[in-house]
């Protein structure tokens, strides 16, 4: 189950709604928007979701942090754990997963930037423990001049995937556009 940040309830962020006219030169987040944290303390972030059976799940947390790295307290059901929040490049966006229960009924996350961290939040995603990794295909055509092949046939969000670029001849490949 995923539920993008900007469908939460929140307190002392901003929620970017229109990403490519308030954030022009931020990409690579999904759905409408994200949310976006300052260095204020009080930030906060809350979800409420109804389970019709508990489990074990993995919590992911798609986040950018550009400014500096820390933590994120996060809150399920009363318990809380901190998210260790990476330094990453503009536009580079993370993920950080941490181990949860959810229990039949209702159960409500906290996210709180208590450590005062500048970042953006994409998304939170509820991942049943063992549910194997989503596996996307990659498919290439051939351009007019040359061929292109990839070393795998399928990769997960994250993996790295190489390109073997033929031209044909009296031909080089000038590059990526």
């Amino acid at each position: 189950v995923t539920i993008e940040a900007e469908d939460m309830d929140y307190k002392s962020v901003s929620c970017i709604l229109d990403p490519y006219g308030q954030r022009s030169t931020i990409y690579g987040h999904s759905g409408n928007g994200f949310i976006e944290t300052s260095v204020s303390k009080a930030g906060a972030m809350r979800h409420t979701i109804k389970m019709k059976k508990g489990g074990d799940y993995n919590l992911v947390i798609k986040y950018n942090a550009y400014s500096k790295a820390g933590t994120l307290d996060v809150e399920l059901n009363g318990n809380t754990q901190k998210a260790d929040i990476k330094l990453t490049a503009k536009n580079n966006w993370q993920k950080v997963s941490l181990p949860v229960s959810l229990k039949e009924g209702e159960n409500t996350l906290y996210l709180r930037n208590t450590a005062g961290i500048k970042m953006m939040i994409d998304y939170i995603e509820y991942v049943p423990v063992g549910e194997p990794v989503e596996k996307f295909s990659i498919t290439i055509n051939d351009g007019k001049n040359g061929k292109a092949k990839a070393n795998v046939e399928t990769a997960a969000e994250g993996e790295n995937v190489s390109f073997e670029i033929t031209p044909d001849a009296g031909y080089e490949f000038a590059g990526w556009y």
